[in-house]
């Protein structure tokens, strides 16, 4: 008799131990997966926030040179600029955004100074490429091309 209770001990132990290894494998399942949307909504907000920031700080930029002859597009050293015109103290002065290097850049300089590199303007943000296209003298449409290659797209109207 004594043999047939250590039997069925050991399917008690066996049944206890089994039921135990499932949960265990299912948590681990369970963790797996969480893990796996966690990191894409992060990479998603990274995405967006880049994206948000691109957009916001060229807005506020336009909105800032949002006046008569304010805004216009240009290019030196081989790439495109955004060239924003503005008066300090009775002088003119120039501010170009551009993209050098992988980041949007800003320099300001006095109105007629070519005496700068592209290398000079300071890393605003990363960017791979910026599209300007104006058509006629009101309307601006800046593409943006983002380090993760998706494009957004920011429109302006401008005073001529």
């Amino acid at each position: 008799m004594r043999h047939g209770f250590q039997t069925r001990h050991s399917f008690d132990f066996l049944f206890v131990l089994l039921t135990f290894a499932f949960f265990f494998i299912i948590g681990m399942l369970l963790i797996s997966m969480g893990s796996g949307a966690y990191h894409r909504v992060l990479d998603d907000m990274h995405a967006n926030d880049e994206e948000r920031t691109a957009v916001s700080y060229l807005s506020q930029k336009l909105r800032q040179s949002r006046r008569e002859g304010g805004v216009t597009t240009g290019s030196f050293g081989g790439t495109q600029a955004l060239i924003l015109h503005e008066e300090l103290d009775g002088k003119q002065y120039c501010t170009y955004l551009y993209v050098f290097d992988g980041s949007l850049r800003e320099l300001m300089t006095e109105e007629g100074n070519h005496d700068f590199s592209l290398s000079s303007g300071m890393k605003i943000l990363e960017l791979k490429k910026m599209e300007l296209r104006q058509w006629g003298a009101d309307t601006l449409r800046i593409v943006l091309t983002l380090p993760s290659g998706k494009e957004t797209t920011v429109e302006a109207a401008l005073l001529p």
